[in-house]
């Protein structure tokens, strides 16, 4: 094979994997880590989630309290999400990583665009909304459209989960991993922020680190 057939032959097989990447991306099987919803932390070229492994820079938690009692629905607050695109991106969904073991995220919500950021968020027995707004009001189950926000975080959206522990003892995740879509194309961004929970009553000789 002369060297042009190989040059073409290469540049085929390149486009054909191209194309099978694009395929299972946009199928969600593939998805690409980092993009417009990414952590303000990573700087790495293309949108891509290059942060330097600081998982949990952030983090919310507690001491032993009579509210933070395993099996009950307990909310975490302290994730906001920025779109530095300037496309509108829509969240799918907003799950943990490296939960322990019993931790169970039972709803998802997104704030609603008409919904300012509190500036008190975090984690405890009951979800900080708006004055005069219900949960409902609030708040939207994914799928949930972020608008992009520019320079500014005037449309910077919360997010607000809803965790129950199975028992008692530390709890808690080490990042969030945020899945999303802009356009017909699959995102994953890792959110540096951590859980570091203390649910109990504490069994004799179990103890908590401190949040």
């Amino acid at each position: 094979m002369t060297l042009a057939g190989r040059v073409r032959r290469g540049v085929l097989v390149a486009a054909g994997i191209a194309v099978v990447l694009v395929a299972l991306n946009v199928a969600g099987y593939v998805r690409y880590p980092g993009g417009p919803l990414r952590d303000s932390i990573d700087s790495g070229p293309l949108w891509l989630d290059l942060g330097p492994g600081i998982q949990g820079s952030d983090s919310y938690g507690n001491t032993p309290a009579d509210w933070a009692h395993a099996g009950a629905m307990l909310f975490f607050d302290g994730l906001v999400l920025h779109n530095g695109g300037p496309w509108p991106a829509t969240v799918e969904a907003v799950t943990p990583v490296d939960p322990s073991d019993g931790l169970a995220v039972q709803a998802v919500y997104v704030a609603r665009p008409t919904t300012m950021v509190s500036s008190q968020m975090g984690w405890g027995p009951a979800p900080l909304l708006p004055e005069g707004l219900t949960l409902d009001q609030a708040y939207a189950s994914p799928p949930v459209v972020v608008e992009p926000s520019g320079r500014s975080p005037a449309h910077d959206v919360g997010v607000l989960l809803v965790i129950s522990g199975s028992h008692a003892g530390p709890a808690g995740f080490s990042a969030l991993a945020v899945d999303y879509r802009v356009g017909p194309f699959a995102f994953r961004a890792i959110q540096h922020v951590a859980l570091v929970a203390c649910l109990g009553p504490l069994p004799a000789g179990v103890t908590c680190p401190n949040p």
